[in-house]
């Protein structure tokens, strides 16, 4: 296991499990504007359109930061290769629900969502709930693909989205190796 320190913050992580510096990835997606879309958003839920969508749950917005901070800590990255993008998936306990699901034409929501997902999480990151069988079926169809390792020979640390190479052997590095 790779112990990393960040470059901005002085943060410590595993570079093998988390591409980038959770302290930092929090700051940007709290900060983030348009986390919350329209569609997604709870006190939107009763509004007739056309197509699904989820709405993210009161509990997500009142508990906002905390959700994050454990997204950060516990999800996982995954390339969307229909949306060419970049999604952070985290599965969370059963008694937590981060939203529900609203069929087309339909002014209330009619099933539970499982997963927490911060879609284009490294760029423009909004946040919406998904199943989790379609979270499965994303990763069994090649919809959603696992992070690779950093393109740097002998290095098992994920690589950054986007760029191939992991925070130690990006250009410039953003990390360096922590000391014992």
């Amino acid at each position: 296991m790779s112990i990393v320190v960040c470059h901005t913050c002085s943060t410590e992580w595993a570079a093998t499990a988390r591409p980038w510096c959770p302290t930092c990835l929090l700051a940007k997606w709290t900060s983030s504007p348009n986390l919350i879309t329209e569609k997604h958003a709870p006190e939107n839920a009763t509004a007739i359109r056309e197509g699904y969508r989820s709405v993210v749950s009161e509990e997500v917005v009142n508990n906002l930061r905390a959700f994050l901070a454990d997204a950060v800590e516990s999800g996982t990255w995954y390339y969307n290769a229909e949306y060419e993008k970049y999604n952070h998936v985290t599965r969370l306990p059963l008694e937590q629900k981060p939203g529900a699901g609203v069929s087309s034409g339909n002014s209330q929501p009619d099933r539970h969502l499982d997963d927490f997902v911060i879609a284009d999480a490294d760029f423009d990151p909004h946040l919406f709930a998904d199943d989790r069988d379609e979270t499965r079926r994303k990763l069994t169809t090649g919809i959603y693909r696992p992070l690779d390792a950093c393109s740097r020979a002998k290095c098992d640390n994920l690589s950054q989205p986007r760029v191939r190479k992991c925070v130690l052997h990006a250009d410039p590095p953003i990390a360096t190796k922590s000391r014992p």
